[in-house]
C-alpha cells in the first residue's frame, strides 16, 4: 500500500513539473511574443491608410516649401502654392502609398543635439502626412556610411532610427521631384503639328489637316504620308519623360553658357489648345549615350532623357512618307487606265460587287475564273507597287511626257492619276496628281520577270487579246 501511494505522488509531482514547465514556456513565449509585438510597433513610424492621406507637406533643406492637398472637384494632388510647372500627381500617390506604413529597421536611441548634427537631422528634410484624423511628421537625414539607411525622427519620438535607403525619394523630395516627368503636360489636347531639325536641316515638318489625316509640308510637300509611322510618333510624343532635371529658367541669352546657342537637333510640335513646345538637344553618340541633354524653350528647364525614349530624333524623312504608290481597294474603284509608252493601253471596268469585269470592252467575266484571275492579279499588282528610294530633288523634268501612267477612277466621282517621269536607265520619279512624291520607283518593277508587264501579258493571253 505504502508502494502505491509513493507511485501515485510521484505521477502528481511529475504532472506538476511537466504543467508548471508548460506553464513557465507558455508564459515565457507570451512575454516574448508581446515583447517584439511592442518592438515592431515602437518601429513602425507610420501608421496610415494611404487613400485617407489627403495633405502632404514638404519642406526642404535650401527653404523650398510645398503643400499638396486633394483637390475637392479634381480628386487629384494640388499644389496650394502658385508654380510656374506642371505636378507629377503619380509621385505623390507614391509618397502616400510608400510612407503610409513605413517601419525603420533599428531604433539608434535618444538623438542629441550632437547626434542630430552628425546625422544632418539639425536641417533636415521635412515631410508631413495628413489625414482627417491626425498627421505625421517625418525628419530625414543623410545616408549611412553603408548607403543602405537613412537617419530619420519622427514628431512622435526623439530617438533615431534606421530606414531602409529605398524610401529615400520619398522622403527627401524637392522641387524637382513635384515637377511633371512627362514632356506633353497636356495629354488631354490633340498634336496637331510636329517638326524636327537637324543642323539647321528640316528632316520632317508634318501638320493635320483634318481629325484623321495628315501631311507633310517640308522638306516636300506631300499627302501621300505614312499614317501609321505619324501615330506612333505622336505617342512616342506622349510617352517621352525626364529621367533627371537639370538647370531651370535659362533663358537665351544664357544659351551659349548650357551649350545650347547652337543645338543639333530642334524638336517642335503643337497641340490644338494653343500649347507650343520647343525641344533643343545637344548632340550624342547614337552608339554608347545613354542620354540625352535637352532644354525646353518656352520653360527654360534643361532635362535629360533616355536615348531609347527620344529615338525619333534619328527619323528620316522617309519614315514619315508612303511608299506604296496607290493602294485602292478594288471595291472603291470604278475603272483603271494603263498607259505604258508604246506597250500597253488598256481600260479596266470593274463592278467587283457583282463580280463584273470589262477590259478594253471585252467581258471577263464571262470568259471564267482564270480570267477573273489574271484581271485581279494584274489589279492587286498595280496597287501593290512600292517606291524604291527617297529623292527630294528639286530638278524633275515635270515638262516630260511620263512614259507610264496609271489613272483611277473612283466610285466616289474623284480621280487619283499616278505618273512615272524617267529619271535614268533604272527608275523612275513618281508623281501623283501632278506632284512630284519625293520617291523613285525602279522600272524593274515593270519589266522584271515578276513585274507589271508581265502580268499584262498574262491577262492579255487569257482573254484573247493575243495568241
Amino acid at each position: 500500500m505504502k508502494k502505491q501511494v509513493i507511485v501515485i505522488l510521484s505521477l502528481v509531482l511529475l504532472v506538476a513539473i511537466t504543467l508548471g514547465a508548460y506553464l513557465f514556456v507558455r508564459n515565457n513565449n507570451q512575454e516574448k511574443q508581446k515583447k517584439e509585438s511592442e518592438d515592431a510597433a515602437a518601429l513602425q513610424l507610420v501608421d496610415f491608410n494611404s487613400s485617407n492621406i489627403n495633405k502632404i507637406e514638404i519642406q526642404t533643406p535650401d527653404g523650398d516649401d510645398y503643400t499638396a492637398v486633394i483637390g475637392a472637384e479634381s480628386n487629384v494632388w494640388e499644389l496650394t502654392e502658385d508654380t510656374d510647372f506642371h505636378i507629377n500627381v503619380y509621385f505623390l500617390n507614391s509618397v502616400a502609398g510608400s510612407l503610409c506604413n513605413l517601419t525603420a529597421t533599428e531604433n539608434l536611441g535618444v538623438a542629441t543635439e550632437d547626434i542630430k548634427k552628425q546625422y544632418e537631422l539639425d536641417n533636415p528634410y521635412t515631410i508631413t502626412l495628413s489625414t482627417d484624423d491626425g498627421s505625421r511628421t517625418l525628419y530625414t537625414g543623410k545616408l549611412t556610411a553603408t548607403k543602405e539607411y537613412y537617419y530619420i525622427m519622427s514628431d512622435k519620438s526623439d530617438d533615431v532610427f534606421l530606414v531602409d535607403a529605398k524610401y529615400g525619394d520619398y522622403l527627401r523630395p524637392n522641387k524637382n521631384s513635384l515637377k511633371s516627368i512627362y514632356v506633353q503636360t497636356n495629354q488631354n489636347s490633340q498634336v496637331d503639328q510636329m517638326k524636327l531639325i537637324h543642323n539647321g536641316e528640316t528632316v520632317f515638318d508634318l501638320k493635320k489637316k483634318d481629325a484623321t489625316s495628315w501631311q507633310m509640308i517640308s522638306p516636300i510637300e506631300s499627302d501621300f504620308v505614312n499614317v501609321l509611322n505619324i501615330n506612333n510618333l505622336q505617342t512616342n510624343i506622349m510617352q517621352l519623360i525626364i529621367d533627371k532635371f537639370g538647370e531651370e529658367h535659362v533663358t537665351e541669352d544664357q544659351y551659349a553658357e548650357y551649350g545650347f546657342d547652337d543645338p543639333a537637333y530642334t524638336f517642335y510640335f503643337s497641340q490644338e489648345d494653343g500649347t507650343e513646345t520647343t525641344i533643343y538637344a545637344k548632340n550624342y553618340d547614337t552608339e554608347s549615350a545613354q542620354f540625352v541633354e535637352c532644354l525646353q524653350k518656352e520653360t527654360g528647364q534643361i532635362f535629360y532623357c533616355a536615348t531609347s525614349y527620344i529615338s525619333f530624333l534619328l527619323a528620316e524623312p522617309a519614315d514619315f512618307l508612303s511608299d506604296v504608290i496607290y493602294d485602292a481597294d478594288m471595291a472603291d474603284v470604278a475603272s483603271v487606265q494603263v498607259h505604258i509608252d508604246g506597250e500597253t493601253d488598256l481600260n479596266m471596268e470593274l463592278d467587283s460587287e457583282n463580280k463584273q469585269y470589262t477590259v478594253n470592252d471585252i467581258d471577263v467575266a464571262a470568259l471564267g475564273t482564270d480570267a477573273v484571275d489574271a484581271l485581279t492579279t494584274l489589279y492587286d499588282n498595280l496597287t501593290g507597287l512600292t517606291t524604291s528610294t527617297l529623292d527630294l530633288t528639286d530638278n524633275v523634268p515635270m515638262e516630260e511626257e511620263p512614259e507610264i501612267t496609271l489613272t483611277y477612277n473612283l466610285k466616289d466621282g474623284t480621280t487619283e492619276v499616278i505618273t512615272f517621269l524617267a529619271k535614268d536607265k533604272e527608275s523612275y520619279y513618281v508623281l501623283r496628281n501632278g506632284e512630284y512624291s519625293g520617291f523613285l520607283a525602279k522600272r524593274t518593277a515593270f519589266t522584271s520577270r515578276n513585274g507589271i508587264l508581265e502580268f499584262y501579258h498574262r491577262l492579255e493571253k487569257t482573254i484573247g487579246m493575243t495568241e
